[in-house]
Parts: structure tokens; sequence; C-alpha cells
């Protein structure tokens, strides 16, 4: 549920990086859960380094905000409804996987149905509270570089 928050078109990171200040095409983040590390992915232009870097805190006062993720919760528990219906055998696939290697459990499609719709804005607080900033990485090159 926190990556579908995390990457969908409206959430807090492509909101601030593309929409309000217009530095990035696009922006992703992910979660290492077995180390509770959270990841941005944006391709940033280096004139554009510190506005990035200051809006890291934008963006994590808005993943702080109850009502937006309120709003957040529910279009990701949308979300993941639709995927299920139209596609129920991938993702269960990517639910088992994360179950097996991150939580060690194993559940049915209803049960993991059960477990989102049963979640909190607090439980999705909670778990971005207890994600660590550590540092930040750019990485050097061109455009058109591979």
């Amino acid at each position: 549920v926190l990556l579908n928050i995390l990457n969908s078109s409206n959430s807090p990171i492509f909101d601030v990086y593309r929409n309000k200040l217009g530095i990035v095409y696009s922006a992703s983040a992910g979660v290492f859960f077995y180390r509770d590390i959270l990841y941005i992915r944006a391709d940033i232009d280096k004139k554009n380094k510190e506005k990035a870097i200051d809006a890291l805190n934008i963006i994590f006062d808005r993943l702080h905000d109850k009502e937006e993720m309120r709003k957040q919760l529910k279009y990701s528990k949308e979300k993941i409804k639709e995927d299920f219906d139209a596609a129920p055998e991938k993702i269960l696939e990517t639910f088992n996987e994360i179950q097996n290697h991150v939580l060690r459990l194993t559940l049915s499609s209803k049960e993991i149905i059960e477990r989102i719709n049963k979640l909190t804005v607090e439980d999705i607080i909670n778990q971005i509270d207890n994600l660590e900033y550590k540092c930040m990485y750019f990485y050097k090159g061109d455009k058109d570089e591979a």
C-alpha cells in the first residue's frame, strides 16, 4: 500500500517534484522493507540539486499530513482492488513475493485484501516514521550516456 501511495501520479513525491517545482519528468520511490529504507528516484538536472534536496522536507511533511494520507490511502486501496479484479494472478504473485521475502507470511488473496482494508492512516504514517533517512546519492552523467 505504501508503494502505491509513493508512486501514484498524485503522490506527494510526484506532485512536489513535477507539478510544483517542475524539475523532473518522472519520479518514483521504493522501500527496502527489510532495512527500513525509503528511496526516491528522480532524474534531476544538477542545477536543480539544491531544490530537490530542500523539497524532501515538503514531501515528508505531506507524507505525515493525516488528511493527505487519508486521500492517498483511499485511492491506494481502490487501485489495489481494481488491480486484483483485473489481474488477480499477477497481483497475488507480487504480494506473495513480498510476503515470503519480507513478511515471512503466506496469505490468501482474500486475507491480503482484508488486511489492506483494515489499514489506517496511522498505520501508514507509522510505517513512514519507521523509515530512516540516511543519505542521498547523485549520479553524474550526460543525458545520452548509458
